[in-house]
């Protein structure tokens, strides 16, 4: 069977020179069935290339009898129908496209309204968070979307392959921005196969099967992404913290760094931050939004004498922004707003966990370490220091059974108020931890080992009564952490605490603001 790759292009954007990157790279033909014009097919001319690793070989291997060149062939056809304008790629064709003409999550919309929910093959979902975190996931078998590990709660859902009810449509579909089918789509079939297609993208029955797919939306409208982008740029200008992440899925074992020019000699980072670019860019002060879409974040390739990937700064910026009181995140060079009802549910959720009742000291701008051990040492024998002290976690990596452990059995989690990642972390070692502490015999008695005598139970390895322990989250320089956490913090919270409490847990959260004097 073949595979079609369709990818829909932004209503408005009708022109060739906008669509491809460099349309005078590529030669132009008409594509006719029988007598009615189909579309024009752009196709790239290649050409022989000795292949790089041979590079390193050097003069130490004879390789002049063999012909080891490597060439590329790319093509893109595209076809305008009455719903709108459509490209379909060939070869390498995808890197003639124009990023910014292709409509992100055609294929993923058009995907979920043609199959069925219990005929899925794989998905590649993303934690839009601080430290974005891209995941691919495919089962042996056609499954539900219960069988992958997608947080229906923080993530959001970037492709998905299964199995089309409709076999008219192929035998698969795999839907992300770009819509690939397998299965036999003859040419002159196929303008009516994307007038479908477009159909099928357009509908919302997705939604009784993924309702929790809307619950971060794109926002399409061209004046709200142009007031988000000025927002942002405003953002990043005062200092606010922004970061950047790898827009898809890479393979890092032969990768070098990154560069913000394309010049081989150009500094390389092997890590992407914001602070590089500006440093890269110069004066902040000069920042507009054309720049973040024109100056490209370049990857390289160990034995390679160009970058293999590039993508724009904007693409790669992950932000969270509030804009007119509501939430947007940025992400892949698309804005998503979050829906009021999600929020709310979320917000509603975390302003319900009180406050813990353990004396805790003030916080005066130490490091988290430093607050821990004077919380122990002023507690005279009520808390016991924990932090650092790492325990065995059945199968898993070693964990933190928490930071502070208090005579009334308060398991407290500590964390500085910073970013998302960070604060998502505390809250997930809580949630980890407290089932560890209940579930595994193992797990406590290497617990109780790491706290002074007249705290350990007189059989460690029993099973205690969760009603008697507090899980209790503190986060440091924050005088309402209810408030004032990233919004996906919040979701891991809110998951953390309903979790801890179905198992009997009481959940507190405590904010300890910052005292200079």
């Amino acid at each position: 069977m073949d595979t079609l790759r369709i990818y829909r292009i932004i209503d408005g954007i009708t022109d060739p020179g906008a669509i491809l990157k460099d349309i005078d790279a590529t030669e132009g033909r008409a594509v006719r069935v029988g007598r009615s014009l189909l579309g024009m097919l752009y196709v790239k001319p290649t050409e022989a290339r000795p292949a790089g690793w041979l590079k390193y070989f050097g003069t130490s291997v004879d390789l002049q009898s063999l012909t080891l060149t490597s060439a590329s062939t790319a093509a893109i056809l595209l076809v305008k129908r009455p719903g709108g304008m459509f490209a379909l790629s060939f070869g390498y064709g995808r890197y003639l496209l124009n990023d910014d003409a292709i409509e992100p999550r055609f294929g993923l919309k058009a995907t979920l309204n043609a199959i069925d929910e219990s005929q899925i093959r794989s998905i590649d979902h993303r934690r839009l968070d601080a430290v974005a975190r891209h995941t691919r996931e495919q089962v042996s078998r056609l499954s539900r979307i219960g069988s992958f590990g997608v947080d229906v709660a923080r993530d959001l859902l970037r492709a998905v392959t299964g199995k089309p009810t409709d076999p008219t449509l192929g035998a698969q579909m795999a839907g992300g921005d770009v819509l690939a089918v397998t299965g036999k789509i003859p040419l002159k079939g196929i303008a009516e196969y994307l007038d479908r297609c477009e159909a099928l993208a357009r509908g919302t029955g997705y939604r009784a099967s993924f309702p929790w797919v809307d619950n971060i939306a794109e926002v399409q409208a061209g004046t709200t992404r142009g007031e988000l982008n000025q927002h942002l740029v405003e953002s990043i200008r005062g200092g606010q913290r922004i970061g950047l992440g790898v827009p898809e899925i890479l393979d890092w074992a032969d990768l070098t760094g990154f560069r913000f020019e394309e010049r081989s000699d150009a500094p390389a980072y092997p890590n992407l931050e914001l602070a590089e670019f500006i440093t890269s860019f110069g004066p902040i002060d000069r920042l507009v939004i054309t720049d973040l879409k024109h100056c490209r974040v370049f990857l390289g390739e160990a034995g390679a004498d160009t970058s293999i990937k590039s993508w724009s700064v904007f693409r790669c910026l992950v932000a969270e922004l509030t804009w007119k009181g509501k939430l947007y995140i940025l992400s892949e060079g698309s804005w998503y707003q979050v829906s009021g009802a999600y929020r709310q549910q979320v917000e509603s959720a975390v302003a319900g966990i009180g406050p813990t009742t353990t004396e805790l000291p003030g916080y005066a701008g130490q490091a988290e370490g430093a607050w821990n051990e004077r919380a122990a040492n002023r507690s005279k024998g009520q808390l016991a220091l924990m932090d650092r002290k790492l325990i065995s976690c059945g199968n898993r990596s070693k964990v933190e059974g928490c930071d502070l452990f208090s005579t009334d059995g308060t398991l407290a989690h500590v964390k500085r108020k910073g970013a998302s990642s960070a604060l998502s972390h505390l809250f997930a070692q809580g949630q980890v931890a407290g089932e560890m502490f209940l579930s595994d015999s193992e797990f406590r008695k290497e617990f109780f080992a790491r706290v002074p005598g007249p705290m350990r139970p007189a059989d460690p390895t029993a099973t205690p009564n969760p009603a008697t322990h507090e899980v209790a989250y503190v986060v440091l320089d924050s005088v309402a952490p209810a408030t004032s956490l990233p919004f996906f913090s919040k979701v891991t919270l809110r998951n953390a605490a309903q979790a801890l409490g179905r198992l009997g847990f009481k959940v507190t959260l405590t904010g300890i603001a910052t005292k200079r004097n």
